[in-house]
């Protein structure tokens, strides 16, 4: 810190007691911002820090102080690393996905002795829909009628059928009446059939 003025005059002792005293408030400042500095005591032996002492044995150094105090101290932000630290595999590293198609599939295979096919004609997939919510999918020949495909259906459900039953096609819904027809003369090839149980009504009463 120079201690002359600024026309190389000395300072006077207001001047210089001034100047001390503002130094020592920015070695204060600083230290509450966690630098390191200078004991007032260690600043008036105008002892060079331990830090310099290696770096400047015996030179002259040029100390410079400037006044921040009017500016505003930001502390950096931490860089964010998303995905850091160690982590943990939750099941396995390829998850078993059940397909419900494959499901069907494996339910038809035990279905399809149940109907006799001729593979010398020609051979169609229908969809049915039963009334419980079941979806499967039975192979019939074009020849084969629609008692044949109401048969299946009965022999597929077994002791589960409870009440009678009649089929209809989705889209356009029309109903199934002419059981004598066959798949190809009722245009049922890779078609959807829909089971829809009869209601039954319970028979009148007589009161005496």
């Amino acid at each position: 810190v120079s201690e002359t003025g600024s026309n190389n005059q000395p300072l006077s002792d207001n001047q210089q007691t001034n100047c001390e005293y503002f130094v020592n408030s920015l070695f204060e400042e600083a230290q509450k911002v966690g630098a390191k500095c200078l004991s007032p005591t260690e600043q008036k032996k105008e002892e060079l820090p331990s830090e310099l002492q290696g770096i400047f044995d015996k030179e002259e150094v040029d100390v410079k102080v400037e006044d921040k105090k009017s500016e505003l101290c930001v502390s950096t932000k931490p860089v964010f690393q998303p995905f850091s630290g160690q982590g943990h595999r939750l099941g396995s590293a390829t998850p078993k996905i059940v397909s419900k198609a494959k499901s069907i599939e494996v339910e038809n295979k035990n279905n399809l002795s149940t109907v006799s096919l001729n593979n010398l004609e020609p051979i169609t997939n229908i969809q049915i829909w039963l009334a419980n919510g079941k979806r499967i999918v039975q192979k019939f020949n074009t020849s084969h009628r629609v008692s044949h495909i109401k048969d299946f259906i009965e022999k597929y459900q077994g002791s589960q059928r409870s009440s009678p039953f009649s089929l209809a096609t989705a889209l356009p819904v029309l109903k199934l009446l002419d059981e004598t027809l066959t798949v190809e003369e009722a245009d049922l090839q890779n078609a959807v059939i829909i089971q829809r149980l009869k209601k039954t009504a319970e028979p009148l009463r007589e009161f005496s």
